[in-house]
């Protein structure tokens, strides 16, 4: 699952390299995921959809095994769907006791609709409002996880909801910042300039307002959405120490970070130690 809005980004004249929505946000149809048992046979697999207006149905799948005490909502980045990377959050999730829900992107796999970046974030709180009415999430904490591009939606959803919990991996402090961080690791690009439509994009400003728990993911290798955005975010997080984690994994990237053991051991610590009754969450 490689992130194939880099491939779009291109440089005019005078070396600037020029991001537009187009080369970040692209639609990739393909099959709604079925109801049905992962390929372990650890999960039940139960496909759910969200009709939001005419012609824009959501789709996704609700992953259940014995024994979970949280739920996840999961946002994928822009290479995600959810037929064909199931298995990847999966893997993120298999030593820690959650369900997971996850859908794909307006206009990506089984969704129907346009694609486009506003979509994604509107969606965003509508997608957790439904998810909360689920039977089997209403009584158990409820985590927000976004990767990628996925976690500006993620960062959406905190902004307008009240979470249990908010994971932010791979994440870029603004569109701005992202893009000039291209130029200052490159000989061959002068500087970053965003269009109007990612103008302010990003998760620096929402950091601010955060009254939730939240654990910032980054590799330590990441030259797409380098560690330093994610120092950043984690200064910028209006949150007491003791309720934000900032996780540089070493040896990892921007697809792989939330898949070490580094991870399990964070995300345990900040959001299931009451879940579990073993101790009092600081």
């Amino acid at each position: 699952m490689r992130i194939a809005w880099l491939t779009g980004l291109f440089l005019l004249s005078g070396c600037v390299l020029h991001v537009s929505e187009k080369n970040i946000v692209q639609a990739k149809p393909g099959a709604a995921i079925e109801s049905g048992t992962s390929a372990d046979g650890a999960w039940t697999i139960k496909a759910i959809s969200l009709p939001l207006e005419p012609g824009a149905v959501l789709r996704g799948a609700l992953f259940q095994r014995p024994g979970a005490v949280a739920t996840v909502l999961y946002f994928g980045g822009n290479g995600f769907v959810l037929s064909q990377h199931y298995q990847y959050v999966l893997r993120i999730y298999k030593d820690l006791p959650v369900d997971i829900v996850a859908f794909d992107h307006r206009g990506y796999g089984g969704s129907t609709g346009t694609a486009s970046l506003d979509a994604m974030m509107a969606d965003g709180p509508l997608l957790y409002d439904y998810v909360k009415t689920l039977p089997t999430v209403a009584t158990r904490p409820l985590i927000v996880h976004g990767h990628s591009l996925g976690s500006f939606v993620a960062g959406e959803v905190a902004k307008q909801r009240s979470l249990d919990g908010l994971v932010l991996e791979s994440s870029a402090t603004s569109a701005e910042q992202w893009a000039n961080g291209f130029a200052d690791a490159s000989i061959w690009i002068r500087k970053g300039v965003v269009d109007s439509s990612l103008a302010g994009r990003g998760n620096l400003k929402m950091m601010a307002t955060l009254d939730e728990p939240v654990l910032i993911v980054s590799g330590a290798d990441d030259t797409t959405t380098r560690p330093a955005m994610a120092k950043a975010l984690f200064d910028a997080a209006a949150v007491a120490d003791a309720r934000k984690i900032l996780l540089v994994v070493a040896g990892h990237g921007h697809m792989d970070a939330s898949l070490s053991a580094e991870y399990v051991e964070a995300f345990d610590r900040l959001y299931l130690t009451d879940a579990h009754g073993d101790s009092q969450r600081n």
